[in-house]
């Protein structure tokens, strides 16, 4: 095995799954965020003098990440005695545009698919939102560092055999129904 697998680190990789095309992150995300919510409608109860709800559907999850683009070439690591490990970088502008022609720019009227992996973690979406602030620049005014603050929304049916692994909910005979049970004494509904 070579040095350079040995000092290998999985990168945080999101992915285009129509096109296969990929966009691998820079430095891995210090922290990423789901979000999980239910939808529930308003039951018709008169003058009961309590409010009552009655389950509507599960939203699709929401991820959050923060990716940061660096072009000051302070993530390399140059050297003239291990010259396998001397990269050049890509400007800042032009990685930005990258990872927008991937996950935002519309092909036949939609943004792509995407599947976001790190490890063993697992995420089927698309883009919902990208904040893109540049925080470094040089004497030109091209910028030397971008953070984007990513937002995606889950797609459900492809994240099915994920979430029933994570939660360890055993889909039912029936294929068009939900699927449900009981963990933990609660109640459990895909």
């Amino acid at each position: 095995m070579e040095l350079k697998e040995l000092a290998k680190l999985t990168k945080l990789k999101i992915v285009a799954t129509d096109s296969k095309k990929e966009f691998e992150v820079m430095f891995n995300p210090t922290s990423y965020s789901e979000k999980f919510s239910v939808e529930y409608k308003e039951r018709n109860s008169s003058n009961s003098g309590v409010e009552e709800f009655d389950y509507l559907k599960s939203i699709p999850g929401d991820f959050q990440l923060k990716i940061i683009i660096d072009g000051t070439g302070v993530s390399e690591f140059q050297s003239s005695y291990l010259p396998s490990f001397n990269k050049k970088i890509k400007p800042v502008a032009d990685q930005v545009n990258e990872f927008l022609k991937l996950t935002w720019y519309p092909k036949d009227g939609l943004p792509s698919p995407l599947e976001i992996s790190w490890g063993p973690f697992k995420f089927a979406c698309r883009l919902r939102t990208v904040t893109i602030n540049y925080t470094l620049f040089d004497r030109s005014g091209h910028p030397l560092r971008a953070e984007l603050d990513a937002g995606f929304i889950g797609l459900p049916q492809q994240n099915r055999a994920n979430y029933e692994q994570r939660f360890s909910v055993k889909p039912t005979g029936n294929s068009g129904s939900s699927s449900s049970g009981t963990k933990n004494g609660i109640a459990v509904s895909m």
